[in-house]
């Protein structure tokens, strides 16, 4: 079948990935493209078991990269990428509509105390954008 992906959205959140998985299906063949919904410690061990999976990508924590690395019985050959530690960066792009932009950053960054592993960590811009997006954020971060 050549190179597959199984996905596993995070728990919360679910219904924002419909046009993810609206373009998934619109852009690769049946099949490509796997979608597994449930908790991640129930599901994924399992999969990981059977050997056949070569790259791992994860954006929670290495612990859980290494608990699912253990899974593997040739763990030598798992390629580990996207270790992002639950780092999740924004990215912004110059046609980005800076106003909405800026309050869905600091909701996604704020909310829930920043504690949920899918809180954003971090922005990535343009050069162009960058003063004009750090000071808009601090306008409204400052108390």
């Amino acid at each position: 079948m050549g190179n597959t992906t199984i996905f596993k959205p995070a728990k919360h959140g679910v219904l924002l990935i419909s046009p993810l998985l609206k373009a998934f299906k619109e852009c690769f063949p049946p099949g490509v493209v796997n979608i597994l919904f449930g908790r991640g410690r129930k599901i994924c061990p399992p999969i990981m078991k059977t050997g056949f999976v070569d790259v791992l990508a994860l954006i929670g924590h290495s612990s859980s990269a290494v608990a699912l690395q253990d899974q593997h019985p040739n763990k030598n050959r798992l390629r580990l990428v996207l270790g992002l530690e639950a780092k999740n960066p924004a990215i912004i792009l110059p046609d980005a509509d800076l106003d909405l932009t800026i309050q869905e950053c600091i909701s996604g960054s704020l909310s829930y105390n920043g504690q949920r592993c899918t809180a954003l960590k971090f922005c990535m811009c343009m050069n162009l954008l960058q003063m004009n997006l750090t000071l808009s954020l601090q306008r409204l971060l400052i108390i």
